[in-house]
């Protein structure tokens, strides 16, 4: 499946051609930093094991959840969007959505106009009544994607996550599904 995002750019199904470009992506220190979940070093087991999650998530939902960011010209990943829907009864009507973009690809705003894409298809698709994104205190860039893109800042939690054995002060970020 394709999401077009513009006459550049566009949204695809991971598949195991791109697990290159997921180690090549999941093992820079400036991309995994901001990440809470991902293994560091990421090997292609790590990668082959994220394919096999997202077929289960295609089972599941009838529909992918994790899109690999590509150029329109090449077909080149250049990083990943994803969504996360809550199952349990008390958080359904919640998503959250998390993004990363290799480095020479930033502050072009290619990342602005993919997260207005894909939080409209994800908003007319699943209906969630809030989709969130949980950003690192010291992720700037993001912060800056997410306010882009109508995201309000709706509180900073302290010492919410750990990481690496230290506490991560976090943004939660938040659009309304009206």
């Amino acid at each position: 499946m394709q999401i077009i995002v513009s006459d550049d750019l566009y949204l695809s199904t991971f598949t195991a051609d791109d697990i290159p470009g997921l180690l090549d992506c999941l093992n820079r220190p400036e991309i995994i930093d901001n990440l809470l979940t991902l293994p560091f070093p990421y090997t292609r087991n790590d990668a082959e094991t994220f394919l096999a999650y997202n077929a289960q998530l295609f089972e599941k939902h009838s529909l992918h959840l994790n899109y690999a960011i590509r150029m329109a010209k090449n077909n080149l990943m250049i990083g990943s969007i994803g969504l996360q829907l809550y199952n349990e009864m008390h958080r359904k009507h919640r998503a959250k959505v998390d993004y990363y973009l290799l480095p020479q690809y930033q502050g072009k705003g290619i990342m602005t106009r993919c997260l207005n894409t894909f939080t409209l298809w994800a908003t007319h698709t699943f209906k969630p009544a809030r989709i969130s994104a949980m950003i690192f205190i010291h992720n700037i860039a993001s912060e800056k994607v997410a306010l882009k893109c109508g995201y309000h800042l709706e509180a900073t939690l302290l010492k919410y996550y750990i990481k690496n054995g230290k506490y991560i002060d976090t943004k939660l970020y938040t659009i309304i599904n009206e």
